[in-house]
């Protein structure tokens, strides 16, 4: 079975390189773990930065996605106004088996990002939220809109892997199985999610 996972996080004020090498880093950590979990399902994580290789050279990405499209081809200036990326980022939020936002590090909150979040929850997409305490994205709406929140990048693909596979056990490892070996701060879902 191949699942799909949405990699939503921050674009506005970082690097095309900044805000794909995450994303990048994301498949490879779900390819590894099929690989641990010896079956046969593909994860695929679908990026909100695919078909847009142009952004490249623009250096610090701002909230106008049609920046530098007046050189870029017809596909690229369609893909990428607003309502382009609107319909897009939509309907892959909606249509995933899983979203993963990760708003690590965030200096600003990622209107984009909320809005991804909130278009999972509304579809009843599990969500699985990587954030660390006092960010900016620390809100009680957001944080009760998520499903799973976690404050590490690779505990959060352990808890997306273990959502999406259908194979029961604790067999799963990260490529940092630090957190197996020493004791890591998980978020307590009594405080922060008003589990009971």
């Amino acid at each position: 079975m191949e699942f799909i996972v949405y990699a939503a996080g921050p674009i506005k004020g970082t690097t095309y390189d900044g805000c794909s090498g995450w994303r990048e880093k994301l498949q490879d950590q779900f390819d590894l773990q099929i690989r641990i979990a010896g079956v046969d399902d593909r994860i695929r994580v679908a990026s909100p930065l695919r078909s847009k290789a142009h952004y490249k050279g623009l250096g610090v990405l701002d909230d106008n996605p049609e920046k530098g499209l007046l050189e870029a081809d017809l596909f690229a200036r369609t893909i990428d106004c607003r309502r382009g990326v609107m319909t897009r980022d939509r309907f892959d939020c909606t249509r995933a088996n899983l979203v993963f936002a990760n708003l690590l590090g965030a200096k600003q909150v990622s209107i984009g990002t909320v809005m991804e979040i909130a278009w999972a929850h509304l579809a009843r997409v599990p969500l699985v939220v990587v954030m660390e305490e006092g960010n900016p994205h620390w809100h009680s709406l957001l944080i009760e809109a998520t499903d799973f929140l976690v404050d590490d990048f690779e505990l959060g693909v352990s808890v997306a892997t273990s959502v999406l596979l259908p194979v029961v056990g604790t067999g799963f490892s990260t490529s940092k199985p630090a957190f197996i070996q020493e004791p890591v701060h998980f978020m307590d879902p009594v405080r922060f999610m008003g589990c009971s």
